[in-house]
């Protein structure tokens, strides 16, 4: 307790990632910061290895196997490997639109962004020399059409008038000299913002998903116009780490978890995965002495773990103590058999809501409205408030119902003069 200050701290260290100190367990108000939890384990679904440091390039402890039980000491500290990067727009030449890869995991460069690209923005020739007197014509360069312009070439100014410079175009790679101004001031070629240039054949993908389909390849030196900032594509690889200690011999290290699943939260309530015994005792080799069989469990069977799975040196196999959900059994039962696992933690699920629709069934959402001038049942009707001379009750007290009944009905006769 702070006697100053009258809470209740207490020295801990956080289990994800290590970091000790003091923390405020319960303030004054009453108001509890702190409430005791389990203690976590880990499982091992297949084979995986236990290193001496979190790098994966750290030296191997031991190798843990499948069905292994290990106590978490710290994380876990997740890392997401480079993923594919994708751009949306569309392509220059063909105006194709997708998601280009302009970058891969492994850290391949397939387009970069350039400021060297124009757009032409009205119908030109490309010449193979600056000169208008002593040039050819190369290929006429249409409305839209993208061009990087090369560098090592100066702009040139024709005696005739306006701007030259020398491109090259992204289509068919073909190379020239393009008026960039006339001589009356005529803007024939601009500068285009974010555009990309292929340096390698990249894919464009119809979507940003890592199983989208492939519109189409742009190949080295096309350009293409982004919409946006490039984006990680969707379903990279994620690493898990766990500092952790072996249950079964006590030795620690650090091991790593894939997409795969290789290590996953251990949960007492497991079920069983093939027909496996129900033995009354711990061992498992019938050579060292008699097994006696409890019952046989079927795989869907529900059993709860009481001890942690320990191996027994004269199988070999994983053992585990154990009490079946169904009937109460006690007994061992083999966790791992060679290689194959015979069981597996199934931490239970919270209970699912109701369907919207059968709820609605049960109970509609807005009662059903009454007759705006609806009268008073007979039997509430029947009932009053008794006056001050009442002999029953006192002010404030209602009478009794008289009658269980309706009253008779009165027969309806024609009255007189009607």
């Amino acid at each position: 307790d702070d006697g100053g200050l009258g809470l209740q701290r207490v020295k801990c260290r956080a289990v994800r990632d290590g970091a000790a100190g003091w923390v405020t367990v319960r303030a004054t108000s009453g108001t509890t910061y702190l409430e005791r939890a389990e203690k976590q384990f880990l499982w091992c679904e297949s084979d995986v290895a236990l290193r001496s440091g979190a790098e994966k390039g750290s030296a191997e402890v031991r190798g843990l196997k499948a069905g292994e039980v290990l106590e978490l000491e710290e994380g876990p500290r997740e890392e997401r490997l480079g993923s594919d990067m994708r751009v949306r727009g569309a392509a220059c030449g063909d105006e194709a639109a997708g998601w280009l890869q302009v970058l891969e995991k492994g850290g391949a460069i397939l387009a970069k962004i350039s400021s060297s690209i124009f757009k032409c923005t009205e119908a030109i020739a490309m010449t193979d020399t600056a000169d208008f007197g002593s040039c050819s014509l190369v290929r006429r360069i249409d409305v839209g059409e993208a061009l990087e312009l090369l560098g090592g070439e100066e702009e040139v100014k024709p005696n005739e008038g306006g701007a030259r410079r020398k491109f090259r175009a992204c289509r068919d790679n073909a190379e020239g000299w393009v008026t960039v101004s006339g001589s009356q001031g005529t803007v024939y070629i601009k500068q285009a913002p974010r555009h990309y240039v292929c340096s390698q054949a990249a894919p464009l993908h119809a979507g940003l998903g890592a199983e989208s389909a492939v519109v189409r390849v742009l190949m080295p030196g096309e350009a293409f116009a982004a919409f946006e900032e490039p984006k990680e594509v969707s379903g990279g690889e994620k690493l898990t780490t766990y500092r952790v200690r072996a249950v079964v011999d006590g030795k620690e290290g650090w091991v790593t978890s894939t997409s795969a699943g290789e290590v996953r939260p251990w949960s007492t309530r497991c079920k069983i995965l093939r027909t496996v015994q129900l033995t009354k005792g711990f061992p498992a080799n019938e050579a060292a002495e008699v097994i006696e069989v409890v019952r046989l469990l079927d795989p869907g069977e529900v059993v709860t773990i009481t001890e942690q799975p320990t191996e027994d040196s004269s199988s070999g196999q994983l053992r585990a103590c154990c009490v079946c959900a169904s009937d109460k059994a006690v007994g061992w039962v083999t966790v791992r058999e060679g290689g194959v696992l015979l069981l597996s933690p199934a931490p239970e699920e919270p209970a699912a809501k109701p369907p919207a629709g059968e709820t609605d069934a049960a109970a509609p959402t807005t009662p059903p409205a009454q007759p705006a001038a609806a009268k008073r049942p007979w039997h509430e009707a029947s009932r009053g408030p008794i006056g001050k001379g009442s002999q029953k009750g006192g002010p404030g007290v209602r009478a009794p119902v008289r009658s269980t009944s309706p009253p008779p009905k009165r027969s309806k006769g024609k009255a007189k003069g009607k």
